[in-house]
């Protein structure tokens, strides 16, 4: 079975955000309820928390290139999701860096400067779960969510399937391997955002087109924001010019 940094990530990164909050928990009941052991379970969480969320925004920025392409402007959601990983992890690690400094026995202004700067780092890992999990689960594009996480299979309908080539099949299969899915729309399926490829063959009948464009987007298409799909194989790319060829 391969998996991909996608997959890595999302398994990885409900950790940290549960650590962070936890963090928080702690610390509060240790205020409200003079718990001096709970401000030690919350440092604890805190560090935990923030060494997850740096690993856990390597694996996000990993799986985005993977996605869609190094170097590629990311879609509008993901750009927020990334800040906001980024804010958490920058204002977790000098938190801790100040706790530590301290040995973590502040009191009166320190304290209450501690205390609200783990209200903004918790606020910013929640905010960026619930980014996480619009992009995933969200109501704005459920198909698109549908074709990102669904289990690799050719997207054509079984009618459309009929009299397809071996390296066209292979073609669909990579489409949601690609997640093609989460940025163009086939038979119904997949987002609206850019181009409905459906009827691609109609419009661009020559595989050495399509693999050219899959290669070098904005050079064929000048202006394209589409990520590059040179790192692809040679099979890879004629297989994926296969099947939209075949979309008439």
């Amino acid at each position: 079975m391969r998996y991909s940094w996608t997959e890595f990530h999302g398994a990885l990164t409900h950790f940290p955000v549960a650590l962070i909050i936890a963090a928080f928990l702690f610390e509060a009941g240790a205020l409200l309820f003079s718990k001096v052991e709970w401000r030690t379970v919350s440092f604890w969480c805190l560090a935990a928390g923030v060494i997850g969320a740096a690993i856990s925004l390597l694996s996000g920025t990993m799986a985005a290139n993977e996605t869609f392409g190094a170097g590629a402007s990311p879609p509008h959601a993901l750009f927020w999701h990334r800040t906001g990983a980024i804010v958490t992890a920058s204002l977790g690690a000098l938190l801790l860096l100040g706790r530590i400094a301290a040995k973590d026995k502040l009191s009166g202004p320190g304290r209450a400067a501690s205390m609200a700067a783990l209200v903004a780092v918790t606020a910013a890992v929640s905010f960026t779960g619930y980014l996480g999990g619009s992009m995933v689960f969200g109501s704005d594009q459920p198909d698109a969510v549908a074709a990102f996480a669904a289990p690799a299979q050719p997207i054509a309908d079984p009618a459309a399937d009929q009299g397809l080539s071996k390296a066209a099949l292979q073609g669909a299969r990579l489409v949601q391997e690609e997640h093609c899915l989460s940025c163009h729309r086939i038979n119904g399926q997949g987002a609206s955002d850019d181009p409905d490829l459906t009827h691609e063959g109609s419009r661009h009948s020559d595989p050495n087109w399509q693999v050219r464009h899959l290669q070098h987007p904005s050079q064929v298409d000048a202006g394209s924001d589409m990520p590059s799909f040179a790192a692809l194989s040679k099979d890879q790319l004629n297989a994926l010019a296969a099947y939209l060829v075949s979309r008439k």
